[in-house]
């Protein structure tokens, strides 16, 4: 699996995000885009690795905020004549800036549009209030959010409709029960949405990702870590089992980079001369 960027940096200045510190200082282009999966694959042969067979853009950069590019990038990596992924192994994950970038991610209303990708939906809390200190940039509330992409999905065959929620577990801020009883009421209508009657599995659809708090890196990295903390894993298996009681299909992350601080954002904060960068006159 690689993990791809769509801008350099992030302007949705997600409070727990090593990424977040740094601002938004450009968006990638579709030729930029496509290269690292170049460069991956190629590496991969060198190095006769197992060869790439997932891509996630849950790398640098909000998609959403990048729709040409990723649109373009996700036609050049699902055609049979070109890259050749399956669409079901190319994942979009989106904070969801306002209720429509669900359906622009996912290209409804497109003349000619390629099959859609997998859809993760970085959602974090379920109240409000929280989610919006959470994730400050957010334009639209949960519930509004929501109904977008309810709607995006209803547009999309049955066989389609699927959908990641990630969820990064802070510890004592989201990670009680009571926010787990309120995740899994709030995806009722999700799941409800996703629910196909051909499914072999008999699974919603939805699948709950639980990412526990990675507070290792230095320099802004270091700082996140003074605001938030890991979990304990008694919290994060209470929540779990929680959602499980409540019929909610739910994983827990496996961590990467947290030996070397090579999570995404944190080789970039431990640079001395990391700063953040200002938006350009007229950005958000």
């Amino acid at each position: 699996t690689l993990c791809v960027s769509s801008q350099v940096g992030c302007r949705q200045g997600c409070r727990f995000c090593a990424t977040g510190t740094m601002g938004l200082f450009r968006s990638l282009d579709t030729d930029e885009v496509l290269a690292q999966v170049f460069a991956a694959r190629g590496l991969a042969e060198r190095e006769a690795l197992p060869p790439l067979s997932n891509l996630v853009f849950m790398g640098m950069g909000e998609p959403a905020d990048n729709v040409p590019a990723v649109r373009g990038a996700l036609a050049a990596l699902t055609d049979r004549r070109r890259f050749g992924f399956s669409p079901r192994a190319v994942t979009v994950s989106t904070v969801a800036p306002t209720a429509a970038a669900f359906g622009a991610l996912l290209g409804i209303g497109e003349e000619e549009a390629p099959p859609p990708p997998a859809l993760a939906w970085s959602l974090h809390a379920a109240d409000a209030s929280l989610r919006r200190r959470l994730v400050p940039t957010a334009v639209d509330e949960p519930e509004a959010l929501r109904e977008g992409l309810c709607a995006a999905l209803a547009a999309l065959p049955p066989r389609r409709r699927r959908l990641v929620v990630e969820y990064v577990l802070l510890g004592g801020v989201n990670d009680g029960l009571a926010e787990a009883d309120e995740l899994a009421a709030f995806l009722r209508p999700v799941e409800a949405a996703c629910f196909d009657p051909g499914r072999a599995s008999r699974r919603t659809g939805v699948l709950v990702n639980l990412i526990p708090y990675n507070d290792g890196g230095g320099g802004a990295a270091a700082r996140l870590a003074a605001r938030y903390e890991r979990p304990t894993w008694a919290a994060i298996d209470a929540f779990q089992a929680r959602l499980r009681q409540r019929g909610v299909w739910v994983s827990v992350r496996a961590q990467r980079g947290a030996d070397d601080s090579s999570a995404c954002g944190q080789l970039w904060a431990q640079q001395p001369q990391a700063r953040r960068h200002q938006p350009a006159a007229g950005m958000v």
